[in-house]
């Protein structure tokens, strides 16, 4: 049997640690390309409110003016302005139209009869 001293490890009871590293993980983000939203700018400038909506479709034709210059960050924003803009001019055309459906009844039914009664002297 061999003698070791106390202060010298065996070979035999060495334990090896084996660190592996993972690759970098790599995110791509691929951004497409804007939307102009001219549907909708279209739509809502015909069926909407059409101040509005002329703002909505000048935002729209500047996307793609924008796109074509190289200046995408403008093309971006103009996405959204554009975006923005026929929202705000489909929320005008409903409120308009939900007005008119309860006005035009009212007025034919409870105001006009109320001045034909009245220019009668009843």
């Amino acid at each position: 049997m061999e003698m070791h001293p106390p202060n010298v490890v065996h070979p035999a009871h060495m334990q090896q640690t084996v660190v592996q590293t993972a690759p970098p993980t790599q995110i791509v983000i691929a951004e497409g390309r804007p939307q102009d939203h001219f549907g909708c700018a279209l739509f809502t400038c015909i069926c909407c409110f059409w101040p509005t909506g002329i703002v909505a479709l000048v935002f729209s034709c500047q996307v793609s003016q924008k796109l074509n210059d190289g200046d995408i960050a403008g093309a971006r924003d103009s996405s959204s302005s554009a975006n923005l803009w026929w929202k705000i001019t489909l929320g005008i055309g409903i409120a308009l139209w939900i007005i008119g459906v309860i006005l035009i009844p009212v007025y034919f039914l409870v105001i006009l009869p109320l001045a034909w009664v009245g220019s009668l002297g009843i």
